[in-house]
Parts: structure tokens; C-alpha cells; sequence
């Protein structure tokens, strides 16, 4: 199981950063870029948690839509 969630991280990885890599090769100026790289970084590390988050705010909105 760790195999798995390991190779899920990885792949999510390096997805973020191939996708932050090519909106940083079309950005015109430095000053795009430098904010373009890091949040790029950011999200790439990070994504497990925004999902589980997201995820949780869907269930939550979801449970509260049923229950009205």
C-alpha cells in the first residue's frame, strides 16, 4: 500500500512540476516567472494536501445539500 500511495505521490509530482515548467516557458517576462516557478514547487509538494482538502469540503457541502 505504501508502494502505491508513494508511486501516486510521485507521478502527482512530477505533473505539477512539468505543468508549472511549461506555463514558466510561455511566460513572457522574469518578474511571471519568479512567481510562476515557485508556487509551481509549492503546489507540486503540497497537492496530496489540497486534494484531501478539497475532497472533504466536496463531502461536507455534499452532506449538507442532502440533509436540507
Amino acid at each position: 500500500m505504501i508502494e502505491l500511495l508513494g508511486s501516486v505521490y510521485l507521478l502527482g509530482l512530477v505533473v505539477c512540476l512539468v505543468t508549472a515548467g511549461r506555463m514558466a516557458a510561455h511566460e513572457p517576462t522574469s518578474h511571471g516567472q519568479s512567481i510562476i516557478i515557485p508556487l509551481g514547487c509549492a503546489f507540486a509538494f503540497f497537492w496530496p494536501i489540497a486534494l484531501v482538502y478539497f475532497a472533504l469540503v466536496g463531502l461536507v457541502l455534499g452532506i449538507r445539500k442532502l440533509f436540507r
